[in-house]
């Protein structure tokens, strides 16, 4: 999820096990690019809000790397809700947030200014902070900007979608925070417990 050009399945020919790779991602360009030169994967095109173009329970893994780090909360929950909907029960999710790491940088960046006073009370009262103007701006889609997480605002929140596993500060190449999720096994029913 969020392939763009594949930085990450190229390196991931042999690890399919003899299952499916696919790549998706709102970018058509990279996503043809990928089509073009990773032929041991199958990609498509998603738009910036869900649905993905695959059928319910179809992943046992699914990878996001640097995604949720641009999306604001409504956008990411609906995402989560779509990532539960694809993933088999009892399948694995991870995906990257800026965390600690990230957010000190950007509070560091500009400490004194007016407007990271209001960001910082932002980010301690909701555990989070979305900012829209930043530098993403006028490069991608007008939904894409800068987004922050507390640990505990993952665990909590996101727990409404998918069970927290793990959650590793820094745990993506010593920056971003890693976690780790899983679609909760099915009850009796066949319905998610």
């Amino acid at each position: 999820f969020g392939a763009g050009c594949s930085r990450i399945l190229r390196g991931m020919e042999d690890v399919g096990g003899g299952g499916e790779l696919h790549g998706t991602d709102i970018d058509r360009v990279a996503i043809r690019w990928s089509r073009r030169n990773i032929p041991w994967a199958r990609f498509g095109v998603n738009e910036g809000l869900p649905p993905f173009p695959y059928p319910d329970a179809h992943f046992d893994l699914l990878w996001g790397n640097s995604v949720f780090t641009h999306l604001d909360e409504a956008y990411q929950d609906a995402w989560l809700g779509e990532i539960a909907r694809v993933m088999v029960p009892g399948g694995i999710v991870l995906l990257t947030v800026n965390g600690r790491k990230p957010w000190d940088g950007f509070v560091n960046s500009a400490p004194d200014s007016a407007g990271m006073k209001t960001y910082r009370e932002t980010f301690d009262h909701q555990g989070f902070l979305y900012v829209s103007e930043d530098s993403w701006t006028g490069i991608f889609p007008n939904f894409y900007h800068s987004m922050f997480h507390r640990k505990d605002y993952v665990l909590d929140h996101w727990a409404r979608f998918l069970e927290p596993v793990d959650y590793r500060e820094q745990g993506m190449l010593d920056f971003q925070d890693l976690v780790l999720l899983r679609k909760r096994p099915a009850g009796p029913e066949g319905v998610p417990a």
